[in-house]
């Protein structure tokens, strides 16, 4: 397995992930003939994405000059090629606030280029898609965040929205729709047995292979946070962040939503750092909630049971944020046992938890 020469052909069309291309299908649209309007927006969706790179990272420090060099640049419209060339491929470091709220904001963009045609079939086909993921949406108005915003999905839903669609109604679907798509949830598919071998073969492959990529050695080598894990030190939520985003530069199977599907990701960091641990990692995590969080105060029942379904999502998942506590599986009077500055405070003490 190599992970970055790869051939220019299917393969290389997998590795793309959504964020990328959101990225170029915004820089093909820059050949598109647009009024200067819609030149201005497409543009700053190009410098907002540019801007979000990380300049600690090692992949984008390579390309540091071409980077600020389109930073400060008024045009990009006669760049798209370099852009495509240099900059696309450090879009795969980019991590989106939700997976799909991404995917829905790529269907969305992609009506920019069928309005400007007038290609009404291409847009009727793009419709369907967005529909389908409105409507799974509005399934769930006994949220709050979704009841809230109910009126501008059903807006998107309407008739008279898709007729004579324009820029500016793209963008509603991409700035007001978007957002919500957090809330979408797809059909549960059958299990086949050889597509579970499939991800097990290639979590052992990745395994196998990763530590003798030079990349990956230089990771070793540069990176303070797998420095500490090889030291056998634990670290944060936010540590294993970017981690993850680094290693997920090197290989983009390497997310903790795709290896926790298989195995724990602690586990798995083990595993490629060659580290000796026994302990159950989610059990740690656990013990070391209960410790830091539950224990010593004086919590109603109520309070106690929120906090145990924070305990092992937080567990599962090697991270949380405010708003998620507003989602499923948290039983909102159980939540609302809790003041808003209350539960920022343990979001926070909850991320500060160490794992290893």
């Amino acid at each position: 397995m190599e992970f970055h020469n790869l051939k220019k052909d299917d393969e290389e069309e997998v590795m793309i992930g959504t964020l990328t291309k959101i990225f170029n299908n915004r820089i093909s649209l820059l050949e598109k003939d647009l009024d200067e309007s819609q030149e201005r927006l497409i543009g700053s969706k190009i410098l907002e994405d540019i801007n979000k790179l990380d300049d600690d990272f090692f992949l984008v420090r390579e390309k540091k000059a071409i980077v600020d060099k389109f930073k400060i640049s008024k045009d990009l419209s006669n760049h798209t090629e370099e852009l495509i060339e240099e900059v696309s491929p450090l879009t795969i470091t980019l991590i989106g606030e939700d997976a799909n709220i991404s995917s829905f904001i790529l269907k969305a963009e992609k009506l920019f280029s069928p309005v400007l045609d007038k290609d009404k079939e291409r847009i009727q086909k793009i419709k369907k898609e967005i529909t389908y993921m409105i409507k799974n949406v509005l399934d769930k108005d006994n949220l709050e965040q979704v009841n809230k915003n109910k009126a501008k999905l059903i807006k998107a839903l309407q008739l008279e929205f898709w007729n004579d669609l324009t820029f500016d109604d793209v963008e509603f679907l991409v700035t007001e729709v978007a957002p919500t798509m957090k809330y979408f949830t797809s059909r549960p598919k059958e299990i086949i047995d050889t597509n579970v071998k499939d991800r097990i073969n290639n979590e052992k492959e990745i395994i196998k292979e990763i530590p003798d990529d030079e990349n990956f050695k230089l990771l070793l080598q540069t990176n303070s946070i797998a420095k500490k894990l090889k030291e056998g030190k634990c670290i944060r939520s936010n540590e294993l962040l970017q981690l993850e985003k680094e290693l997920s530069s090197l290989n983009p199977e390497i997310t903790i939503n795709k290896i926790q599907k298989e195995t724990d990701f602690i586990i798995f960091l083990r595993k490629i750092f060659k580290i000796t641990r026994e302990k159950d990692p989610k059990k740690l995590i656990e013990e070391r909630f209960t410790e830091h969080i539950i224990k010593n105060h004086n919590y109603n029942e109520r309070q106690i049971e929120f906090l145990n379904t924070l305990k092992k999502v937080f567990a599962e998942r090697k991270r949380i944020a405010i708003e998620d506590v507003f989602d499923d599986p948290f039983n909102p009077s159980n939540r609302s046992q809790f003041d808003n500055d209350e539960l920022i405070n343990i979001i926070k003490e909850c991320n500060n938890i160490k794992m290893c």
